[in-house]
C-alpha cells in the first residue's frame, strides 16, 4: 500500500509496523508534482524503493497530535555477577560470617539493602528463600536505556471566519509551538485584512506568537468598493 503526496515530515509509521483502525500514520499534503491538497492511494504488488522526500509546498497545518521521544537511562536494583570464579554467599555482612551458598557468574541478582563491612560492599538478597549476603564489587549493576514517549499538552486553534470560506476551521498545536502561517479565507465582495487575537481587532495575530491554550482567531474584512454605492 502506497501514501502518496503526504505533507512532508508528517509519516509517523515505517513500513512493516502493526497500526490500528483509526490511528494517525500521515497527513494529505501537496508535494510532488501536485496542484492541491489530496491523498493518491495506491495497492501495488511490487515493493517500493524510494520515497518523494520533496519540500513540503504547504506552509500551514493540519491537525496532528504531537509526541516526543527521549532516550533514558533507567538504573534498577538488579545486578548481575561479574566475576569469573563467582561470589560466595554468607549469613551476613561481612568476612567473618559463614558461607551460605555460593552464585555463579553471570547470575542476576536483586539487591534488597547495601550496607559497607570488612572494605566491601554487601549486598542483601534473596537466593532460593533465604535471605543472605555478597560482595557487590564481584557485581555489575544492570542499566537499560529505554525510550520513553511522551505525548505534548494540545492547544486547540479556532477560526472565527464571520462568513468566509476556509478549508478548515479548527487547528490542533503543541503547547508553546508558533501559529506560523494560517491559511487566508475568502469572502465575496470582501478583501481579507488578517487574522487578529481579539472580536475588537485591536491586536493583529503576528505568525511568531506562540499558542499556550486554546485560543480563536478573528477575521476581518474589509468591503469592497462598488461604484455609485453609499457607503
Amino acid at each position: 500500500a502506497l501514501y502518496e503526496n503526504l505533507k512532508y515530515d508528517t509519516v509517523t509509521v515505517e513500513n512493516g509496523d502493526m497500526v490500528e483502525e483509526g490511528q494517525v500514520i500521515g497527513i494529505m499534503g501537496s508535494s510532488g508534482r501536485s496542484s492541491r491538497t489530496h491523498l493518491h492511494f495506491v495497492l501495488a504488488y511490487s515493493s517500493t524503493e524510494t520515497i518523494n522526500v520533496n519540500p513540503d509546498v504547504l506552509s500551514y497545518k493540519y491537525p496532528l497530535e504531537k509526541v516526543e521521544k527521549t532516550v533514558v537511562t533507567q538504573e534498577s536494583n538488579t545486578w548481575k555477577i561479574s566475576n569469573e570464579e563467582g561470589v560466595n554467599l554468607r549469613n551476613g555482612a561481612g568476612l567473618s560470617y559463614d558461607k551460605v551458598g555460593f552464585l555463579e557468574n553471570e547470575t542476576e541478582i536483586n539487591v534488597l539493602e547495601q550496607v559497607e563491612a570488612d572494605g566491601y560492599t554487601w549486598a542483601k538478597i534473596n537466593n532460593n528463600g533465604q535471605e543472605c549476603w555478597c560482595a557487590l564489587e564481584y557485581a555489575t549493576k544492570i542499566v537499560k536505556q529505554v525510550t520513553v514517549v511522551e505525548k505534548k499538552e494540545n492547544c486547540l486553534l479556532r477560526l472565527e471566519t464571520y462568513g468566509g470560506e476556509i478549508a478548515f476551521k479548527t487547528y490542533i498545536y503543541a503547547k508553546g509551538e508558533e501559529f506560523g502561517i494560517i491559511p487566508t479565507p475568502e469572502k465575496e465582495g470582501y478583501i481579507f485584512d488578517g487574522w487578529y487575537t481579539e472580536p475588537e481587532f485591536e491586536n493583529k495575530m503576528n505568525s511568531k506568537y506562540t499558542i499556550n491554550e486554546d485560543t480563536t482567531l478573528y477575521a476581518k474584512w474589509n468591503q469592497v468598493a462598488v461604484e455609485g454605492q453609499v457607503e
